[in-house]
């Protein structure tokens, strides 16, 4: 929570969509969710990247088109859930995951 608060802040950071209960769709802009998602499932943080329809798909996702959302941010939005057993810590370490594996991506690209 704290770590997606800080990035939100100072990288740009966006929610993207209305929030449901356990449910965040956030924007990285500059970070291609393409990119980020094998990241992340490396270290057991999983996400996923457009609607659920297209899983598997490197297409954006129609449903954050359809919201307004621009087609470049769209391919570097991702949704992330929280089940009901997931404890804060839990959830506060993917957080720290998320944002490191971000800025990885981010940083990488600069060069």
């Amino acid at each position: 929570k704290d770590s997606i608060k800080f990035f939100q802040k100072e990288r740009g950071v966006y929610r993207v969509g209305a929030v449901c209960s356990g449910n965040r769709s956030l924007c990285f802009p500059g970070v291609p969710s393409a990119v980020l998602l094998p990241r992340l499932d490396l270290r057991g943080v999983y996400a996923s990247a457009g609607a659920a329809c297209t899983a598997g798909t490197a297409e954006e996702s129609h449903v954050l088109i359809a919201m307004g959302v621009s087609r470049e941010d769209a391919l570097c939005s991702m949704r992330f859930s929280l089940g009901w057993t997931t404890t804060p810590e839990e959830a506060e370490r993917a957080g720290e995951i998320i944002l490191e594996e971000a800025l990885a991506v981010r940083e990488r690209a600069a060069r």
